[in-house]
Parts: C-alpha cells; sequence; structure tokens
C-alpha cells in the first residue's frame, strides 16, 4: 500500500521516513524505500541472536529521526498491546467484520479517554 502511494507523488517533498517493526527487516523491503528516497527506520534484531542479518545502513542508524521513530512505534504498540489485553480483543468473538470495527474503535476511543484522564490530572 505505501509503495504505490509514494510513487504516485509528483510534487516536490521533504525527507520521508518509515518507521516499522523487525518483521519489515528485509533486503528488497529496504532497497525498495531507499529506491523511493525514504529513510528506513525499520527497529533491528539484536546483535547477538545472528537469526538475520540487519538491513541498515550506519547513517540510516545515525539519522536523527531514527531514534524517535523508534520511541514512536513503542507508544502506538502500547495502545494496541492495552486494546489486547484489557480491552478483550484479543480473541473476539464478534460474528462480523463490522461488529469487530465497531469493538475496535470503542476500546480506542476507551484508551484516548484514560489517556486524556492521565494528560489533564491536575497535581495536588
Amino acid at each position: 500500500m505505501l509503495l504505490p502511494m509514494r510513487q504516485r507523488e509528483g510534487r516536490e517533498r521533504k525527507a520521508v521516513s518509515l518507521g516499522a517493526d523487525k518483521a519489515y527487516q528485509g533486503e528488497k523491503f529496504i532497497a525498495a524505500l531507499r529506491a523511493m528516497d525514504v529513510v528506513p527506520h525499520i527497529a533491528e534484531y539484536e546483535k547477538e541472536v545472528g537469526i538475520s542479518k540487519n538491513w541498515l545502513t550506519q547513517s540510516e542508524r545515525e539519522d536523527p529521526g531514527f531514534v524517535l521513530s523508534q520511541r514512536k512505534r513503542k507508544l502506538v504498540e502500547k495502545v494496541f498491546a492495552w486494546i489486547n489485553a484489557v480491552a478483550g480483543l484479543r480473541k473476539t468473538k464478534l460474528g462480523t467484520r463490522r461488529r469487530v470495527d465497531w469493538a475496535f474503535r470503542l476500546a480506542a476511543a476507551a484508551c484516548n479517554l484514560i489517556r486524556l484522564a492521565k494528560l489533564l490530572r491536575v497535581p495536588a
């Protein structure tokens, strides 16, 4: 989905980056991002594990937005973890896609209300 949308843009643009999980640490995917002038901010495998090769260059790792991108990615992951664990959508038994969509939107709204209450809390 990202690739065709990115290719359609014809106007001048500033630097663009893409933050993603370790699952996207593939040579072909990162090469495609580079071909579109997108800076990959992909989480990397641990050095000790040796499961797969990390395809980011040193300059991409040292990019000022890399650390920020990884922090923001963690915030998004926390929301989905809350929706799965607390809101009970890990094993949903709703029959239709429409009902699952409704339940997900309700859970996301509840998560936002909880976050909002913490942001607006007045210290004693």
